[in-house]
């Protein structure tokens, strides 16, 4: 999933508990839930491989995933830009892409053992799908359902 995704999702779910106590860890749980689920995304191959091809490569794919996660950040702050819980939900929304953020420190280090415990935790959320394998409209179906379905109970908190 794309972040902007998992950061919608998880600022809604952790808004749906109206407790941070569970909201906080039920966003991060919510990254692996969207990652079991079949869908493509855009390639940031440079930047898994960042510590061969170097930074100067991935410049590129580090801009896609930046646009990507503050283009959720920005749809959340447009959706509820007075809200009084808007801090809870953006950070919500942050927690809920840390599993990719943990994928990122690993392709920049490879040497962490925590690091890749947690990089081969997150394939094996995957491994019902082959991404390349998982048509483009298929892929894309759940996290459109997902973005639909976390606007309209972003709106409903308002």
């Amino acid at each position: 999933m794309i972040l902007s995704v998992h950061f919608l999702f998880g600022a809604a779910v952790g808004g749906a508990l109206n407790n941070p106590t569970l909201g906080l860890p039920i966003a991060l749980a919510s990254h692996y839930m969207l990652d079991s689920l079949p869908h493509r995304e855009y390639s940031i191959d440079n930047v898994e491989n960042i510590s061969v091809v170097g930074w100067h490569k991935a410049v590129i794919d580090l801009f896609k995933v930046a646009f990507d996660f503050f283009a959720g950040l920005v749809v959340l702050i447009l959706l509820l830009p007075s809200s009084a819980s808007l801090p809870w939900l953006m950070l919500f929304g942050f927690l809920a892409c840390v599993p990719d953020g943990l994928s990122f420190l690993h392709f920049l280090t490879k040497k962490n053992n925590l690091l890749t415990k947690h990089l081969n935790f997150h394939k094996r959320i995957h491994i019902h799908q082959i991404k390349e394998e998982t048509s483009w409209g298929f892929g894309i179906i759940f996290q459109v359902l997902a973005v639909i379905s976390s606007v309209v109970f972003l709106l409903s908190l308002s």
